[in-house]
Protein backbone atom coordinates (compact mmCIF):
# COMPACT_ATOMS: atom_id res chain seq x y z
CA UNK A 1 0.00 0.00 0.00
CA UNK A 2 2.66 2.49 0.56
CA UNK A 3 4.32 1.68 -2.12
CA UNK A 4 1.80 2.35 -4.50
CA UNK A 5 1.23 5.98 -2.33
CA UNK A 6 4.44 6.33 -3.02
CA UNK A 7 3.98 5.91 -6.69
CA UNK A 8 0.32 8.10 -6.91
CA UNK A 9 2.65 10.73 -5.44
CA UNK A 10 5.51 11.21 -7.20
CA UNK A 11 3.05 11.35 -10.10
CA UNK A 12 0.71 14.32 -9.08
CA UNK A 13 4.08 16.09 -7.65
CA UNK A 14 5.30 16.11 -11.11
CA UNK A 15 2.43 17.51 -12.47
CA UNK A 16 1.99 19.95 -9.13
CA UNK A 17 5.13 21.88 -10.41
CA UNK A 18 4.21 22.20 -13.88
CA UNK A 19 0.85 24.40 -12.04
CA UNK A 20 3.05 28.00 -13.41
CA UNK A 21 2.68 26.46 -17.00
CA UNK A 22 -0.86 25.61 -16.58
CA UNK A 23 -3.65 28.06 -17.85
CA UNK A 24 -7.06 27.53 -15.68
CA UNK A 25 -9.95 25.06 -17.76
CA UNK A 26 -12.92 26.73 -18.39
CA UNK A 27 -15.81 24.49 -18.13
CA UNK A 28 -18.04 27.50 -18.40
CA UNK A 29 -17.83 31.04 -17.28
CA UNK A 30 -18.56 30.76 -14.23
CA UNK A 31 -16.98 27.64 -13.16
CA UNK A 32 -13.01 27.76 -13.74
CA UNK A 33 -10.44 25.19 -11.91
CA UNK A 34 -6.45 24.81 -12.81
CA UNK A 35 -5.94 21.37 -14.16
CA UNK A 36 -4.03 20.27 -11.25
CA UNK A 37 -6.27 21.37 -8.50
CA UNK A 38 -8.30 18.06 -10.31
CA UNK A 39 -5.41 16.17 -9.47
CA UNK A 40 -5.09 17.90 -6.42
CA UNK A 41 -8.70 16.69 -5.69
CA UNK A 42 -7.84 12.87 -6.40
CA UNK A 43 -5.13 12.88 -4.07
CA UNK A 44 -6.83 14.34 -1.01
CA UNK A 45 -9.08 11.63 -1.51
CA UNK A 46 -6.24 9.13 -1.70
CA UNK A 47 -4.23 10.40 1.38
CA UNK A 48 -8.00 10.53 2.71
CA UNK A 49 -8.44 6.94 2.77
CA UNK A 50 -5.19 5.37 2.52
CA UNK A 51 -3.18 7.55 5.02
CA UNK A 52 -5.56 9.58 7.14
CA UNK A 53 -2.81 10.82 9.81
CA UNK A 54 -0.60 12.70 7.40
CA UNK A 55 -3.35 15.43 6.50
CA UNK A 56 -2.41 16.30 10.16
CA UNK A 57 1.13 15.16 10.48
CA UNK A 58 2.32 18.94 10.68
CA UNK A 59 1.29 22.01 12.63
CA UNK A 60 0.76 23.88 9.70
CA UNK A 61 -1.77 21.65 8.38
CA UNK A 62 -3.74 21.23 11.78
CA UNK A 63 -3.87 25.30 12.27
CA UNK A 64 -4.91 25.40 8.25
CA UNK A 65 -7.51 23.10 8.33
CA UNK A 66 -8.85 24.85 12.64
CA UNK A 67 -8.47 28.38 10.05
CA UNK A 68 -10.61 27.11 7.26
CA UNK A 69 -13.01 25.04 9.56
CA UNK A 70 -13.54 28.17 11.13
CA UNK A 71 -14.47 29.99 8.15
CA UNK A 72 -16.65 26.88 7.00
CA UNK A 73 -18.19 27.32 10.47
CA UNK A 74 -19.44 30.54 9.81
CA UNK A 75 -20.13 30.60 6.49
CA UNK A 76 -22.89 27.93 7.81
CA UNK A 77 -23.93 30.14 10.68
CA UNK A 78 -24.36 33.10 7.92
CA UNK A 79 -26.65 30.55 5.76
CA UNK A 80 -29.43 30.41 8.12
CA UNK A 81 -30.14 34.32 7.02
CA UNK A 82 -28.50 35.01 4.05
CA UNK A 83 -28.95 31.53 2.37
CA UNK A 84 -26.39 29.46 0.86
CA UNK A 85 -23.32 30.50 -1.71
CA UNK A 86 -22.31 27.73 -3.62
CA UNK A 87 -20.02 29.34 -5.24
CA UNK A 88 -18.50 29.83 -2.04
CA UNK A 89 -18.63 26.36 -0.91
CA UNK A 90 -16.73 25.59 -4.29
CA UNK A 91 -13.83 28.04 -3.28
CA UNK A 92 -14.11 26.36 0.30
CA UNK A 93 -13.45 22.83 -1.21
CA UNK A 94 -10.73 24.45 -3.09
CA UNK A 95 -8.70 26.06 -0.07
CA UNK A 96 -9.17 22.36 1.40
CA UNK A 97 -7.84 20.35 -0.86
CA UNK A 98 -4.34 21.89 -0.51
CA UNK A 99 -3.53 20.26 2.69
CA UNK A 100 -2.56 17.14 1.43
CA UNK A 101 0.36 18.64 -0.61
CA UNK A 102 2.30 18.27 2.52
CA UNK A 103 1.03 14.36 2.59
CA UNK A 104 2.31 13.76 -1.09
CA UNK A 105 5.50 15.97 -0.29
CA UNK A 106 6.19 13.40 2.62
CA UNK A 107 5.64 10.39 0.77
CA UNK A 108 7.95 11.34 -1.85
CA UNK A 109 11.90 9.80 -2.11
CA UNK A 110 14.16 11.80 0.18
CA UNK A 111 17.16 11.20 -2.10
CA UNK A 112 15.68 12.93 -4.78
CA UNK A 113 15.79 17.08 -4.72
CA UNK A 114 12.76 18.83 -6.51
CA UNK A 115 13.85 21.98 -6.30
CA UNK A 116 16.27 22.54 -9.36
CA UNK A 117 13.16 21.48 -11.30
CA UNK A 118 10.86 23.32 -9.56
CA UNK A 119 13.16 26.53 -10.53
CA UNK A 120 13.41 25.32 -14.21
CA UNK A 121 9.54 24.89 -14.68
CA UNK A 122 9.31 28.62 -13.17
CA UNK A 123 12.19 30.12 -15.32
CA UNK A 124 9.84 29.01 -18.20
CA UNK A 125 6.90 30.32 -16.63
CA UNK A 126 8.34 33.57 -16.78
CA UNK A 127 9.69 33.55 -20.19
CA UNK A 128 5.97 32.17 -21.28
CA UNK A 129 4.45 34.86 -19.59
CA UNK A 130 6.64 37.60 -21.50
CA UNK A 131 5.37 35.74 -24.74
CA UNK A 132 1.95 36.17 -23.87
CA UNK A 133 2.38 39.88 -22.48
CA UNK A 134 4.23 40.85 -26.18
CA UNK A 135 1.72 38.66 -28.57
CA UNK A 136 -1.60 40.36 -26.37
CA UNK A 137 -0.06 43.80 -27.59
CA UNK A 138 1.40 44.96 -24.41
CA UNK A 139 3.77 48.06 -24.97
CA UNK A 140 5.41 47.45 -22.32
CA UNK A 141 8.78 50.02 -22.56
CA UNK A 142 6.40 52.46 -24.31
CA UNK A 143 5.85 54.45 -21.58
CA UNK A 144 2.18 53.85 -21.58
CA UNK A 145 0.75 52.12 -18.27
CA UNK A 146 -1.44 49.20 -19.70
CA UNK A 147 -5.12 49.61 -17.91
CA UNK A 148 -6.32 46.57 -20.30
CA UNK A 149 -6.41 43.76 -18.43
CA UNK A 150 -5.03 41.53 -21.39
CA UNK A 151 -1.82 43.62 -22.00
CA UNK A 152 -1.28 43.67 -18.13
CA UNK A 153 1.38 41.09 -17.09
CA UNK A 154 -0.01 38.42 -14.79
CA UNK A 155 1.15 34.80 -16.18
CA UNK A 156 -1.49 32.15 -16.44
CA UNK A 157 -3.30 32.14 -13.93
CA UNK A 158 -5.01 35.12 -15.88
CA UNK A 159 -6.44 32.93 -18.62
CA UNK A 160 -8.05 29.98 -19.42
CA UNK A 161 -8.72 27.18 -21.62
CA UNK A 162 -12.53 27.55 -22.83
CA UNK A 163 -14.04 23.58 -23.42
CA UNK A 164 -16.45 25.59 -24.92
CA UNK A 165 -14.71 27.56 -27.92
CA UNK A 166 -11.19 25.83 -27.49
CA UNK A 167 -9.51 28.90 -27.28
CA UNK A 168 -7.31 30.68 -24.44
CA UNK A 169 -9.00 33.51 -22.90
CA UNK A 170 -8.65 36.11 -20.40
CA UNK A 171 -10.96 35.22 -16.68
CA UNK A 172 -11.25 39.01 -16.85
CA UNK A 173 -9.57 39.22 -13.22
CA UNK A 174 -6.19 40.70 -12.37
CA UNK A 175 -3.77 38.42 -11.45
CA UNK A 176 -0.36 40.89 -11.53
CA UNK A 177 -0.18 40.77 -7.60
CA UNK A 178 -0.32 36.83 -7.72
CA UNK A 179 2.04 36.59 -10.71
CA UNK A 180 4.89 39.35 -9.39
CA UNK A 181 4.54 37.71 -6.08
CA UNK A 182 5.53 34.15 -7.96
CA UNK A 183 8.04 35.92 -9.65
CA UNK A 184 9.72 37.35 -6.29
CA UNK A 185 9.62 33.67 -5.05
CA UNK A 186 11.48 32.70 -7.89
CA UNK A 187 13.99 34.92 -7.64
CA UNK A 188 14.32 33.41 -4.00
CA UNK A 189 14.17 30.16 -5.27
CA UNK A 190 17.20 30.10 -7.90
CA UNK A 191 19.16 32.33 -5.85
CA UNK A 192 19.01 29.92 -2.95
CA UNK A 193 19.49 27.15 -5.35
CA UNK A 194 22.74 29.24 -7.31
CA UNK A 195 24.24 29.63 -3.57
CA UNK A 196 24.16 25.84 -3.14
CA UNK A 197 26.15 25.51 -6.50
CA UNK A 198 22.89 23.26 -7.66
CA UNK A 199 22.27 25.43 -11.12
CA UNK A 200 24.37 26.76 -13.29
CA UNK A 201 25.99 30.39 -13.61
CA UNK A 202 24.12 30.89 -16.93
CA UNK A 203 20.95 29.48 -15.84
CA UNK A 204 20.90 31.25 -12.76
CA UNK A 205 21.74 34.75 -15.39
CA UNK A 206 18.72 33.55 -18.04
CA UNK A 207 16.40 33.27 -14.88
CA UNK A 208 17.40 36.58 -13.46
CA UNK A 209 16.94 38.13 -16.51
CA UNK A 210 13.07 36.95 -16.55
CA UNK A 211 12.78 37.86 -13.32
CA UNK A 212 13.82 41.18 -14.19
CA UNK A 213 11.36 41.78 -17.16
CA UNK A 214 8.65 40.04 -15.20
CA UNK A 215 9.17 42.84 -12.37
CA UNK A 216 9.47 45.30 -14.79
CA UNK A 217 6.63 44.94 -17.20
CA UNK A 218 4.42 44.72 -14.33
CA UNK A 219 2.49 46.98 -12.18
CA UNK A 220 2.39 45.11 -8.97
CA UNK A 221 4.63 47.44 -6.35
CA UNK A 222 3.93 44.87 -3.69
CA UNK A 223 6.01 42.35 -5.74
CA UNK A 224 8.57 44.81 -6.64
CA UNK A 225 9.08 45.38 -2.97
CA UNK A 226 9.31 41.42 -2.08
CA UNK A 227 11.41 41.31 -4.83
CA UNK A 228 13.59 44.04 -3.25
CA UNK A 229 13.71 42.45 0.68
CA UNK A 230 15.16 39.47 -1.00
CA UNK A 231 17.77 41.28 -2.70
CA UNK A 232 18.66 43.72 0.05
CA UNK A 233 18.22 40.61 2.77
CA UNK A 234 21.31 38.58 1.76
CA UNK A 235 23.57 41.82 1.97
CA UNK A 236 22.78 43.24 5.03
CA UNK A 237 22.74 39.82 6.61
CA UNK A 238 25.44 37.30 8.14
CA UNK A 239 24.57 34.60 5.67
CA UNK A 240 28.04 35.20 3.77
CA UNK A 241 30.31 34.71 7.00
CA UNK A 242 30.32 30.48 5.56
CA UNK A 243 31.96 32.11 2.47
CA UNK A 244 35.52 32.81 1.63
CA UNK A 245 35.49 36.23 -0.13
CA UNK A 246 36.93 35.49 -3.27
CA UNK A 247 34.33 32.70 -4.24
CA UNK A 248 31.80 34.88 -2.78
CA UNK A 249 32.50 38.00 -4.94
CA UNK A 250 32.46 35.47 -7.78
CA UNK A 251 29.43 34.07 -6.91
CA UNK A 252 27.85 37.51 -5.90
CA UNK A 253 28.12 38.97 -9.62
CA UNK A 254 24.51 38.15 -10.79
CA UNK A 255 22.75 39.49 -8.10
CA UNK A 256 24.42 43.12 -9.38
CA UNK A 257 23.87 42.62 -12.38
CA UNK A 258 20.21 41.87 -11.12
CA UNK A 259 20.06 45.46 -9.53
CA UNK A 260 21.86 47.42 -12.50
CA UNK A 261 18.83 45.77 -14.65
CA UNK A 262 16.36 47.31 -11.99
CA UNK A 263 18.54 50.73 -11.63
CA UNK A 264 18.31 50.79 -15.35
CA UNK A 265 14.92 50.39 -15.28
CA UNK A 266 13.99 52.68 -12.72
CA UNK A 267 16.05 55.48 -14.35
CA UNK A 268 13.89 54.45 -17.60
CA UNK A 269 10.66 55.15 -15.37
CA UNK A 270 8.63 56.56 -18.28
CA UNK A 271 9.75 53.77 -20.62
CA UNK A 272 8.34 50.56 -18.10
CA UNK A 273 5.20 49.52 -16.76
CA UNK A 274 6.51 49.15 -13.13
CA UNK A 275 8.46 52.70 -13.55
CA UNK A 276 5.25 54.18 -14.53
CA UNK A 277 2.88 53.04 -11.81
CA UNK A 278 5.20 54.01 -9.81
CA UNK A 279 6.19 58.00 -10.86
CA UNK A 280 2.21 58.06 -10.97
CA UNK A 281 2.05 57.10 -7.31
CA UNK A 282 4.51 59.80 -6.58
CA UNK A 283 3.06 62.87 -8.70
CA UNK A 284 -0.49 61.99 -6.66
CA UNK A 285 1.61 62.08 -3.55
CA UNK A 286 3.86 65.38 -4.71
CA UNK A 287 0.43 67.54 -5.88
CA UNK A 288 -1.50 66.80 -2.40
CA UNK A 289 -3.67 64.37 -3.82
CA UNK A 290 -4.17 60.51 -3.13
CA UNK A 291 -3.52 57.21 -4.88
CA UNK A 292 -7.08 55.90 -6.05
CA UNK A 293 -5.45 52.31 -4.83
CA UNK A 294 -4.48 53.52 -1.38
CA UNK A 295 -7.22 55.78 -0.83
CA UNK A 296 -9.90 52.63 -2.50
CA UNK A 297 -8.09 50.21 0.02
CA UNK A 298 -8.03 52.57 3.41
CA UNK A 299 -11.89 52.88 2.48
CA UNK A 300 -12.61 49.36 2.06
CA UNK A 301 -10.84 48.58 5.18
CA UNK A 302 -12.95 50.64 7.21
CA UNK A 303 -16.61 50.08 5.55
CA UNK A 304 -15.23 46.13 6.76
CA UNK A 305 -14.67 47.36 10.14
CA UNK A 306 -17.41 48.92 10.80
CA UNK A 307 -19.38 46.01 9.18
CA UNK A 308 -17.52 43.88 11.76
CA UNK A 309 -18.21 45.87 14.37
CA UNK A 310 -21.99 46.34 13.62
CA UNK A 311 -23.47 42.98 15.59
CA UNK A 312 -21.14 40.51 17.59
CA UNK A 313 -22.44 37.89 15.30
CA UNK A 314 -19.81 39.37 12.89
CA UNK A 315 -17.21 40.56 15.26
CA UNK A 316 -16.38 36.94 16.58
CA UNK A 317 -17.78 34.88 13.51
CA UNK A 318 -17.36 37.15 10.53
CA UNK A 319 -20.01 37.33 7.93
CA UNK A 320 -18.93 33.76 6.13
CA UNK A 321 -16.89 33.01 2.88
CA UNK A 322 -20.16 35.05 1.19
CA UNK A 323 -18.63 37.76 -1.07
CA UNK A 324 -22.32 38.34 -2.51
CA UNK A 325 -23.78 39.25 0.96
CA UNK A 326 -20.45 41.14 2.37
CA UNK A 327 -20.72 43.03 -1.32
CA UNK A 328 -23.64 44.08 -0.60
CA UNK A 329 -23.56 44.84 3.29
CA UNK A 330 -20.31 47.30 1.87
CA UNK A 331 -22.58 48.54 -0.62
CA UNK A 332 -25.35 49.53 2.18
CA UNK A 333 -22.64 51.27 4.44
CA UNK A 334 -20.91 52.90 1.30
CA UNK A 335 -24.01 55.43 1.12
CA UNK A 336 -22.82 57.52 4.39
CA UNK A 337 -19.16 57.84 2.70
CA UNK A 338 -18.14 60.73 1.43
CA UNK A 339 -15.58 59.30 -0.74
CA UNK A 340 -17.02 56.36 -2.89
CA UNK A 341 -14.15 54.66 -3.24
CA UNK A 342 -14.47 51.32 -2.31
CA UNK A 343 -13.93 47.43 -3.14
CA UNK A 344 -16.41 44.66 -2.42
CA UNK A 345 -13.33 42.46 -1.75
CA UNK A 346 -11.37 42.94 1.60
CA UNK A 347 -8.03 43.86 -0.05
CA UNK A 348 -5.93 42.55 2.45
CA UNK A 349 -5.48 38.99 4.02
CA UNK A 350 -5.82 40.63 7.98
CA UNK A 351 -9.07 42.18 7.01
CA UNK A 352 -9.86 39.23 4.63
CA UNK A 353 -9.90 36.68 7.75
CA UNK A 354 -11.58 39.15 9.85
CA UNK A 355 -14.49 39.58 7.71
CA UNK A 356 -15.26 35.64 6.57
CA UNK A 357 -14.42 34.33 10.27
CA UNK A 358 -14.61 37.40 12.62
CA UNK A 359 -12.05 37.70 15.48
CA UNK A 360 -12.03 34.08 15.92
CA UNK A 361 -10.59 33.90 12.50
CA UNK A 362 -7.51 36.22 12.93
CA UNK A 363 -6.38 34.43 15.99
CA UNK A 364 -6.53 31.09 13.92
CA UNK A 365 -4.82 33.05 10.77
CA UNK A 366 -1.36 33.91 13.30
CA UNK A 367 -1.58 30.61 14.61
CA UNK A 368 -1.25 29.66 11.29
CA UNK A 369 1.27 32.13 10.21
CA UNK A 370 3.29 31.03 13.54
CA UNK A 371 3.64 27.48 12.64
CA UNK A 372 4.86 28.44 9.36
CA UNK A 373 7.74 30.15 10.77
CA UNK A 374 8.20 27.75 13.43
CA UNK A 375 8.28 24.98 10.93
CA UNK A 376 11.06 27.16 8.63
CA UNK A 377 13.18 27.85 11.54
CA UNK A 378 13.64 24.87 12.56
CA UNK A 379 14.47 23.23 8.81
CA UNK A 380 17.88 22.35 8.42
CA UNK A 381 18.24 24.87 5.81
CA UNK A 382 21.86 26.43 3.88
CA UNK A 383 22.48 30.02 5.14
CA UNK A 384 21.81 31.36 2.30
CA UNK A 385 18.57 29.32 1.48
CA UNK A 386 17.52 30.88 4.77
CA UNK A 387 17.82 34.74 3.95
CA UNK A 388 16.19 34.37 0.79
CA UNK A 389 13.19 32.70 2.31
CA UNK A 390 12.74 34.53 5.10
CA UNK A 391 13.08 37.77 2.90
CA UNK A 392 10.25 36.31 0.67
CA UNK A 393 8.08 35.24 3.38
CA UNK A 394 8.16 38.47 5.46
CA UNK A 395 7.66 40.37 2.12
CA UNK A 396 4.62 38.55 1.81
CA UNK A 397 3.41 39.38 5.06
CA UNK A 398 3.83 42.59 5.05
CA UNK A 399 2.28 43.13 1.40
CA UNK A 400 -0.65 40.50 2.57
CA UNK A 401 -1.60 42.91 5.03
CA UNK A 402 -1.56 46.03 3.36
CA UNK A 403 -2.53 45.19 -0.08
CA UNK A 404 -4.37 41.41 -1.11
CA UNK A 405 -4.43 38.19 -0.25
CA UNK A 406 -1.99 36.63 -2.58
CA UNK A 407 -0.75 34.10 0.59
CA UNK A 408 -4.31 32.04 -0.23
CA UNK A 409 -4.35 32.39 -4.15
CA UNK A 410 -4.06 28.99 -5.93
CA UNK A 411 -0.81 29.54 -7.14
CA UNK A 412 1.09 31.02 -4.15
CA UNK A 413 -0.52 28.57 -1.77
CA UNK A 414 0.28 25.61 -3.75
CA UNK A 415 3.85 27.06 -3.85
CA UNK A 416 3.85 27.63 0.17
CA UNK A 417 2.23 24.18 1.14
CA UNK A 418 5.08 22.16 -1.21
CA UNK A 419 8.22 24.78 0.68
CA UNK A 420 6.13 23.73 4.23
CA UNK A 421 5.96 19.93 3.06
CA UNK A 422 10.14 20.00 1.83
CA UNK A 423 11.12 21.81 4.93
CA UNK A 424 9.22 19.74 7.10
CA UNK A 425 10.41 16.57 5.56
CA UNK A 426 14.00 17.99 6.22
CA UNK A 427 13.35 18.64 9.92
CA UNK A 428 11.87 15.38 10.31
CA UNK A 429 15.21 13.39 8.46
CA UNK A 430 17.40 15.72 10.40
CA UNK A 431 15.44 14.33 13.97
CA UNK A 432 15.12 10.66 12.69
Amino acid sequence: MKNLLKTICTGAMTILIFAPLMPKIGFSSEIVIYPYEIVLAFLFVCVFFLDFHSLFRTAVQRWYLAFIGMIAISTWITSFSSGIDAGSIMRLLKLLIYVCVPAIIFHLDERRDWMPLIARVGTAALALNMYFVIIGGSEIFSGKLAFDIDEISGGLSGKYFSLTSFSLQSTGRLSHGVWATYVALQLATVSSLYFQEKISKFFFALSLFFISLNIVSSISREGLLIVILIMGGYCFSGASKSISIKPFAIRLWPLFSLGAVFIIAMLAASQTQMGQKISFMFEFLSSGGVDGNISGRFNTWMLSLRLIFSSYHYMFFGVGYNLELYGSEIEKLAIHMDNGVYSTIPESLLFTALVFSGFFGVFLLFCLIASVSAVFRRAPLFQAEKVFYAMFLIGLLITNFIAGATAISDLILLNIFILVGFWYKKMYLSQR
